[in-house]
C-alpha cells in the first residue's frame, strides 16, 4: 500500500486545528507561532496509524497556470492571511529527509490524479480533505482517507454530498453547481431536482450530459433550459476546472528548501471558512 498525503491539505488543517486551544484568529496569528507544528506531528502519526503502508509521500502544490489562464478569478474567493504555517512544517520534512512529488505548473489534486492513474493496479490510499479527489474512488485499488474525521470515504457520503450514484460524476455536478471553495461559479442555480437525473443518466462527461439533456428537453423549465443555453461556454470551462488532470509529468525527491523558495514570497492563501466549518467540533 501506498499512502499519499496532501501536505497542503494537511498543514491548513493542522494550522486551523491547532488555533482552536489558542486565543489566536487566523488573520491575527502572530509570524512566528509554531503551534501548528505539533498538531502536524500528531495526525501524521494518526493517519500512519490508521493507514499501513510500505510507504508514503507528500504530495506538494504549484500554481495551476492553465486553470487561471482559462479563468483567472480561480481560487479568488480564499482569504489571505499574513502567516505562512508552511515554513515551519517543511524544515520538519528536510529533517526526515521525506520524500514528496510534485509537478511544476499544477496542483497537488492532479499530481495525485496523475500518480494513481500511473499505478492502477497498486493499492494507494491518499490522505486528504479534499472532495475534488473523491472521483478517484472509480478505481477499486485507490481509498481517500479524511484525516479530519478519521475515516475512509464510502459510496454513502457520495450519495450525501452530490446525490449522484457514481464517484466519475462528482465532476459533472461541480460543473454545474460550482465549487465555493475553488470559486468556481454555480451557474445552474436551484435546478438540481430537474437536472440531478440527467447527471445520474450520464456517463459524467459534459458531452454525455448534453445528449442526456437533450433528450429530456421538452421536461424542463423554461428557466432551467434558459440557464443552460445561456452558460454553455461557461459550463466548458467550469468542466476544465473541476476535472482532475491525469497527465502530469511529475517529479519524487527528497523534501528540500528549494523546492518551496517560491512560495515564500507569496502571501499565503487559504479556504479559511470551509476550513473552519468542516472541523468544528472535531478538534
Amino acid at each position: 500500500m501506498i499512502l499519499l498525503i496532501d501536505f497542503s491539505n494537511l498543514v491548513w488543517a493542522s494550522f486551523f486545528g491547532s488555533l482552536k486551544y489558542t486565543k489566536y484568529e487566523p488573520e491575527t496569528c502572530p509570524l512566528d507561532y509554531t503551534g501548528h507544528v505539533d498538531f502536524f506531528h500528531q495526525k501524521l502519526v494518526k493517519i500512519l496509524q490508521d493507514v499501513s503502508c510500505s510507504q508514503y509521500l507528500f504530495v506538494l502544490d504549484h500554481k495551476p497556470h492553465q486553470k487561471y489562464t482559462i479563468f483567472p478569478d480561480y481560487k479568488k474567493s480564499r482569504k489571505k492571511l499574513q502567516f505562512d504555517p508552511k515554513p515551519a512544517v517543511i524544515r520538519l520534512l528536510e529533517v526526515w529527509q521525506a520524500q514528496v512529488v510534485h509537478s511544476e505548473g499544477c496542483e497537488a489534486d492532479d499530481v495525485i490524479a496523475s500518480y494513481v492513474a500511473d499505478n492502477l493496479d497498486t493499492p494507494i490510499t491518499v490522505a486528504t480533505t479534499d472532495k475534488d479527489l473523491w472521483q478517484l474512488l472509480e478505481n477499486d485499488k485507490t481509498k481517500i482517507y479524511n484525516f479530519i474525521k478519521n475515516s475512509f470515504v464510502t459510496k454513502r457520503e457520495l450519495d450525501e454530498v452530490y446525490g449522484v450514484d457514481s464517484f466519475a460524476k462528482i465532476k459533472l455536478h461541480k460543473t454545474l453547481w460550482g465549487d465555493s471553495g475553488d470559486n468556481v461559479p454555480n451557474l445552474i442555480p436551484r435546478m438540481q431536482k430537474p437536472l440531478i437525473p440527467c447527471v445520474i443518466q450520464s456517463d459524467g462527461t459534459l458531452d454525455h450530459f448534453w445528449k442526456v439533456v437533450t433528450a429530456r428537453w421538452d421536461t424542463l423549465s423554461e428557466r432551467c433550459q434558459n440557464l443552460l443555453t445561456d452558460n454553455k461556454e461557461s459550463l466548458k470551462i467550469n468542466y476544465q476546472l473541476v476535472r482532475l488532470n491525469f497527465d502530469c509529468a511529475y517529479k519524487i525527491e527528497i523534501a528540500n528548501a528549494k523546492l518551496f523558495e517560491k512560495k515564500k514570497k507569496v502571501i499565503a492563501e487559504s479556504d479559511t471558512d470551509a476550513f473552519m466549518k468542516e472541523m468544528e467540533n472535531i478538534f
